[in-house]
């Protein structure tokens, strides 16, 4: 509950700030072997990083940066494109130096690693009933912008594209709309209080948010080792069987199977640049329980130079394979194909550099 009035003494600070990321793992412990003491980071700034493509950006040394990466930023490491209709706009990228940047530890601890202290301190205690001011309840319907046709027939020619070998296996994903004016805060507020995830977010941009409940780690890099955590493998979570449904999840083939192909993708990823012979699969087919699911989390890491650039890692690993199929290019050819919307930063990657 400490934790719960942080996050709202965070969404209240971020009305004042022009750009804002809020990083919450909802002091959920199941995110693997290399989970962090962290329950919130949040970093609140009112400008960005100049550059006027990914390649020129310049990342300060010794700095905290945030920001995101859109799923189009692909388009800038290889020759692919997209042309499908935009339903969101935010940038390829976004990065930001946090004017004040706040970390709270999973024991209710709170550090400010930048800027004034007295900003958190006085929002904490003028805002003492801050969840009652965050607390909103609205019955939401998403309507789908791909009829329930179109999508049968787009599964049978996908499903053709893996027979004739085109691809081994193809994330395919929707569109869903709703009109209603959210919140954006209380709604953020709502998704933490009642799914916590280890790595779901807040993105605030101007006037735009994007919202997240996430679960997946898409890389982690801490001094010369580089992690990732591709999920593959999901089963509803009743509550009253978990080490039932998790062996079934654990064992079934066809999840396996996806599992493994996109561990395969990321080594193949991390190879590309890593120490000879350091890439190795340190869990497989880890299955893991969060509020309403069961997730098959595999971890994968491999050796670097420490001062490996951050734009050439990305290049080499973005976007996450466990988003597109696999082989990554011919997957990410046919999703373009295939799908009838422009992913925009659904499907990217929100996080941090320090």
């Amino acid at each position: 509950m400490k934790n719960e009035h942080f996050l709202s003494a965070a969404l209240h600070l971020a009305k004042n700030y022009k750009h804002c990321i809020i990083l919450n793992t909802g002091a959920v412990d199941a995110s693997g072997p290399i989970g962090d003491d962290v329950a919130i980071l949040a970093a609140f700034a009112n400008n960005t990083l100049p550059s006027y493509d990914f390649h020129s950006l310049q990342i300060p040394k010794n700095e905290w940066i945030f920001g995101y990466l859109s799923y189009d930023l692909k388009n800038e490491f290889e020759q692919l494109s997209s042309n499908n209709k935009a339903f969101t706009h935010f940038p390829v990228y976004h990065f930001f130096k946090p004017q004040l940047l706040i970390r709270i530890s999973l024991k209710g601890e709170f550090q400010v690693l930048n800027g004034n202290s007295k900003e958190f301190k006085n929002a904490l205690e003028q805002n003492s009933n801050l969840k009652n001011e965050f607390e909103e309840q609205v019955d939401l319907e998403f309507l789908s912008e791909t009829t329930r046709l179109h999508y049968l027939s787009t599964v049978r020619q996908i499903k053709e594209e893996i027979r004739n070998g085109n691809v081994y296996e193809l994330n395919y994903c929707l569109n869903f709309s709703n009109n209603h004016k959210l919140d954006p805060y209380k709604t953020y507020h709502n998704i933490c209080h009642n799914i916590p995830t280890p790595f779901s977010c807040m993105v605030k941009t101007g006037k735009d948010f994007a919202l997240s409940a996430s679960m997946e780690r898409f890389i982690k890099k801490h001094k010369s080792t580089v992690y990732s955590q591709p999920i593959k493998g999901t089963t509803k979570r009743h509550g009253n069987n978990d080490k039932i449904e998790k062996e079934a999840l654990q064992s079934d083939e066809k999840e396996r199977a996806e599992n493994l192909m996109i561990v395969d993708l990321v080594r193949n990823d991390l190879n590309k640049r890593a120490i000879p012979g350091s890439v190795n699969v340190d869990e497989l087919f880890g299955v893991y329980s969060y509020p309403g699911v069961h997730q098959m989390i595999s971890t994968v890491s491999g050796k670097f130079d420490e001062d490996v650039d951050f734009k050439q890692l990305i290049k080499d690993l973005f976007p996450m394979g466990s988003m597109t199929g696999a082989p990554k290019i011919s997957a990410m050819q046919l999703i373009e194909k295939h799908e009838d919307f422009r992913r925009n930063l659904y499907s990217g990657s929100v996080g941090y550099i320090k």
